[in-house]
């Protein structure tokens, strides 16, 4: 399966999302507002990593007056893996939660101290 790159939407990495506000892509280059949307249409993906595009340098300059401006910008983007395409009237199936993180092993000092400590033994022979 391929990935897809977006714009940042905020989602957390490993997470499913549902989007169901589409855009026909053929319309996608043509401006219209509002944007129209395929009715009843969704589109489930997972969200893979949050990563950085590439730096931007913008750079302004005005002729014989000194002034020179340089500006670098980086766009955030969402990796996300399309899992699967509902048109108009499919059946949704449920989102499947995300996977609860495990919760950090203790360092071993920390179980160590835990431990309660054992009374000293009597030797009276």
């Amino acid at each position: 399966m391929s990935s897809t790159i977006c714009a940042s939407a905020g989602f957390s990495a490993c997470g499913s999302i549902l989007m169901d506000a589409i855009v026909p892509s053929h319309l996608a280059t043509t401006f219209t507002a509002p944007p129209p949307l395929v009715a009843g249409a969704a589109v489930r993906a997972t969200v893979l990593d949050q990563a950085r595009g590439p730096k931007i340098i913008v750079f302004k300059k005005k002729r014989r007056q000194n002034y020179r401006r340089r500006k670098g910008h980086r766009q955030d983007l969402t990796v996300v893996r399309i899992a699967d395409i509902y048109p108009p009237g499919a059946e949704r199936k449920p989102v499947a939660a995300a996977p609860a993180p495990k919760p950090a092993a203790k360092p071993a000092a920390e179980v160590e101290a835990a431990k309660p400590a054992k009374a000293p033994a009597d030797d009276d022979a």
